[in-house]
């Protein structure tokens, strides 16, 4: 047990080592800070940022944008993809809005939520990415269902809701559980490159976005090494819930 759990820990160290060497050593051929600033100036930038005053209402700021958009898209997303794959209807009413959302460029939809919102732009352009992922993983996980258990519970009448909770709802979770996570980074992302563009107040966007305007590329990466670990800090606690749904899955 010990022996894998070194092996896991040294799995995870080793590609982090490289990937510092290979900047560095980037840094060290292109010798400009100004484009690619160094792994040792970078992590004292950041040293720098983490002791700043509003780090942390900068970084729930933009956290807040991002999980209500989410929010809003997991509600949505959840409710349409059941009746969606549930009633034909529902999915031909649902399905153009559907298409239009996936196929229009982020950018562009950045472009538009801006001139609709301003600085409250970035909520919007969270819900648009984020609610097709959970819609197409609910969807999926509703097309799954055993035909011959729907059979059956057609045959003995059992009620809509009843189907819902003790047939739709556990084969949706484990796709909803891998749109979540996906849907997440995603929004992550989209509701940065928003805050880059709208310059919100108080906003890991806007912080990147100032940095970039006085020239220090430090800064922006250092933004860069936080937006990573917020994102794997994220997908770690997300990991977590769903092998604990799993295992709770498997007890019943």
């Amino acid at each position: 047990m010990r022996i894998s759990t070194i092996k896991k820990s040294i799995n995870k160290i080793v590609p982090l080592i490289v990937i510092i060497l290979l900047w560095a050593l980037l840094s060290y051929m292109i010798d400009k800070a100004i484009i690619v600033p160094g792994p040792l100036s970078t992590f004292k930038k950041l040293i720098s940022l983490l002791g700043e005053e509003d780090f942390l209402f900068v970084v729930l700021s933009t956290l807040r944008r991002v999980f209500l958009g989410f929010a809003i898209s997991l509600f949505l997303g959840t409710l349409l993809g059941i009746l969606s794959g549930i009633f034909k209807k529902v999915n031909y009413l649902v399905n153009p809005f559907f298409q239009i959302v996936r196929t229009v460029p982020t950018i562009a939809v950045i472009m538009i939520a801006i001139i609709w919102l301003d600085d409250k732009a970035s909520l919007l352009v969270s819900f648009l990415v984020v609610f097709p992922v959970i819609y197409t993983s609910v969807l999926g996980g509703v097309k799954s269902v055993d035909p011959n258990l729907l059979a059956m519970a057609d045959l003995y009448n059992v009620g809509f809701f009843t189907k819902v909770k003790g047939l739709y709802f556990p084969s949706v979770f484990p796709y909803l559980f891998v749109g979540i996570r996906t849907a997440i980074s995603l929004g992550i992302k989209s509701t940065i490159a928003a805050e880059v563009i709208s310059q919100p107040m108080g906003a890991i966007g806007s912080n990147m976005q100032q940095f970039k305007i006085n020239f220090d590329i430090e800064g922006v990466f250092a933004w860069v090494i936080v937006i990573i670990l917020i994102s794997y800090a994220i997908d770690l606690l997300l990991g977590k819930i769903q092998n604990r749904f799993e295992d709770w899955k498997e007890k019943l």
